[in-house]
């Protein structure tokens, strides 16, 4: 492994994967969400001066889960999850094999 890749268990992707999955199965019908209600939702009660160093890494977790093709990144604002997908990178990081 590069000493660059992203290890998605010590960056909080598989937590960001079933909160993503989780968002998405709750509301069927909505299509898309923005940068900032994923946010919101995983971070409810941190202050707006860390915001921007945790929408950094959120930003760089989201363009990893988008390479497993588990998400589609619109705009580089909002996120259509793919939910099937995201089931399967469940899976595969939950994988205990």
């Amino acid at each position: 492994m590069e000493s660059n890749a992203i290890n998605p268990h010590r960056n909080g992707i598989s937590n960001l994967v079933v909160h993503l999955y989780t968002m998405n199965a709750s509301n069927p019908k909505k299509e898309f969400w923005t940068i900032d209600e994923i946010f919101n939702e995983l971070y409810p009660n941190v202050k707006t001066s860390e915001k921007s160093k945790i929408v950094s890494t959120l930003r760089t977790n989201l363009e990893w889960i988008k390479s497993k093709k588990a998400l589609e990144i619109k705009n580089k604002k909002s996120v259509k999850p793919i939910g099937f997908r995201l089931s399967s990178l469940i899976d595969e990081l939950y994988n205990t094999k």
